[in-house]
């Protein structure tokens, strides 16, 4: 029985030669030289160990499955974890053991697995260390930020056993470990607003197509002319180009027109709201999104100093959360360098 602490996304053995299970019912719009930067950098001998990071809502997971959907041939077997319920740090090893399909008591798991509560957080990862230490395998982490201090001791422990492991963690910080290497996740390009580009070039634009793409799911007429490209545009950059906030913007494009969308955004975030239902909650309103990375940060906004409350723009009322959390995650970065000299080495 599956642990709920864990939701496994996908995994993959070589012996089936059949891809994981992942949700790629969307395309993924740009990132071709994230996509194949990431890949390359998992793939490489000396980067058993990388972070993604990025603000809430650019995509991480998004990118992470289409990257772990393209390795399945560069490895023997694979899992894509999701940590989003576990509980506390002593729950990771457990957690991922399940993922992995091994029993946290010792036996060998698959569907079969028993739940972690049959074993001991401490047994857990000698049992994925006996599994994992013979297998090249990758292994993905996601949402784990509220149990960082866990992840990085059991990513330390299956590192330093596991030769061929390969590990990547998704998570709006670094983990801060050594051997880390981190690949930062910017958002989309946004039109220039001072620019003037024709409409196939405008279109062209990733920040411009994702939303196109997603406005024709619950629009299928919806086009983008002369007399609408500057509202699109101006909807783009108040959206940070976050494809996250750009998707809950076009359903909301089914209701209302561009020009009507922007004025909304101007009296904050509250219309950014309404995902698909088979999305996690905390995707279906942006500023959930953010709520959830803020609270489950392991340095608290207001104690640490650190992280500084998200501001909205004075023109737009729109928090600039993605320029925020470049600013605050450096702040919080250097503020811990001397302790974590040897730590992440940034691309």
């Amino acid at each position: 029985m599956a642990d709920p602490a864990t939701r496994g996304v996908g995994s993959f053995k070589k012996r089936n030669s059949r891809p994981p299970v992942l949700d790629l019912r969307s395309p993924l719009v740009g990132r071709g030289a994230e996509r194949g930067g990431l890949s390359k950098k998992i793939l490489n001998s000396s980067a058993r160990l990388v972070t993604l990071t990025g603000p809430p809502g650019v995509g991480k997971s998004r990118l992470a499955g289409a990257v772990f959907h393209d390795l399945t041939v560069a490895f023997d077997n694979g899992t894509f974890a999701d940590l989003s319920r576990a509980a506390e740090s002593l729950s990771v090893a457990p957690a991922l053991a399940s993922a992995v399909g091994v029993d946290a008591a010792g036996g060998a798991g698959g569907r079969e697995a028993s739940s972690p509560q049959a074993g001991t957080a401490g047994q857990a990862p000698e049992v994925l260390i006996e599994r994992l230490r013979d297998h090249r395998s990758l292994i993905v982490i996601d949402h784990c930020e509220h149990v960082l201090d866990g992840v990085a001791r059991l990513v330390g422990a299956l590192l330093g056993s596991c030769p061929d492991v390969h590990i990547l963690v998704l998570s709006d910080e670094p983990l801060r470990v050594y051997e880390e290497q981190l690949f930062g996740l910017a958002p989309l390009e946004v039109p220039d607003l001072t620019a003037d580009r024709d409409l196939p070039e405008f279109e062209r634009i990733d920040s411009v197509r994702l939303l196109l793409n997603r406005v024709n799911a619950v629009r299928p007429n919806f086009k983008i002319t002369a007399e609408n490209r500057a509202d699109i545009a101006e909807l783009c950059v108040r959206l940070d180009g976050l494809p996250l906030a750009i998707e809950l913007a076009a359903a909301q494009l089914k209701l209302f027109t561009p020009r009507h969308l922007v004025a909304e955004l101007g009296r904050g975030l509250e219309i950014l709201r309404g995902g698909e239902a088979d999305t996690v909650s905390r995707h279906r309103s942006m500023r959930d999104a953010i709520a959830w990375s803020v609270s489950r940060s392991r340095f608290s906004p207001v104690s640490s100093g650190t992280r500084r409350p998200r501001r909205s723009s004075a023109r737009t009322g729109f928090p600039r959360f993605s320029a925020a959390w470049w600013t605050s995650t450096s702040l919080s970065r250097t503020s811990r360098a001397t302790a974590s000299s040897a730590s992440a080495c940034s691309t």
